[in-house]
């Protein structure tokens, strides 16, 4: 990329970007300062990648214990813990992945879109995980991204979500995450690293009429987000 003639290279702000934290290294503060000299003379722009409205598995914040259904199901159509709809349009009902079903399994006659999953397999569930990305990416799902959990991860930090460390198994059957004190968000991390501007990917979900349907579960459940009040 150094040797090429582009006034503009965007590019994910991580090496081995599908590999699971933390496995993966991001591009230090001199790797994306020597792209920013083109061969020829004259300034080029670096651009990094963020996806501000879906989890991926690989992320700093992601934890094993939240993403994969279960080991045999890290490849499948559906494999994070999201949660689940149910009826279609303006009748769009929500649960949360607790409640909701796992990946989906055309091969099971009996449930053909999954089977539902106990409430205890799923320590400390974000509630902000909002439902399957689909299109080819098990390892990511679509976010709340109005959530202020979210924002912290991405814009503000300080979340309650930490990067995985040493000892920890992201994208092993039977991981585990071992937590560092590390929550800065990825926009601050992007900033640290020096370049010179950020591609916001998957910003049109936010449009997404089915928020409609995780707002009125968890007004349900007595839960007032206008004013403040969240699930976490």
């Amino acid at each position: 990329m150094r040797d090429s003639p582009f006034d503009v290279i965007y590019l994910d702000p991580y090496y081995d970007h599908r590999v699971p934290t933390p496995f993966h290294m991001p591009l230090t503060p001199e790797e994306v300062d020597s792209l920013k000299t083109k061969p020829q003379g004259g300034r080029r722009q670096v651009i990094a990648y963020i996806n501000i409205g879906a989890v991926e598995a690989q992320r700093w914040f992601a934890q094993k214990e939240w993403i994969y259904l279960l080991p045999e199901e890290v490849a499948g159509n559906n494999s994070s813990k999201i949660g689940f709809y149910g009826g279609s349009g303006t009748g769009t009902s929500w649960v949360p992945g607790p409640l909701g079903r796992n990946s989906y399994d055309p091969t099971n006659p009996a449930n053909p879109e999954g089977q539902y999953f106990p409430d205890f397999a799923i320590p400390n569930f974000p509630s902000w995980l909002h439902r399957n990305y689909g299109g080819g990416y098990p390892e990511e799902a679509y976010v709340v991204p109005f959530h202020p959990e979210w924002r912290k991860i991405i814009i503000h930090g300080g979340s309650k979500w930490f990067e995985p460390g040493p000892g920890s198994t992201m994208g092993f059957p039977n991981g585990v995450t071992v937590p560092t004190t590390n929550n800065q968000s990825s926009m601050a991390r992007i900033l640290d690293q020096g370049f010179d501007g950020v591609y916001l990917d998957n910003i049109s979900g936010a449009s997404n009429n089915n928020y409609r349907g995780w707002w009125s579960y968890w007004k349900g459940q007595g839960y007032d987000m206008a004013n403040g009040n969240w699930p976490d």
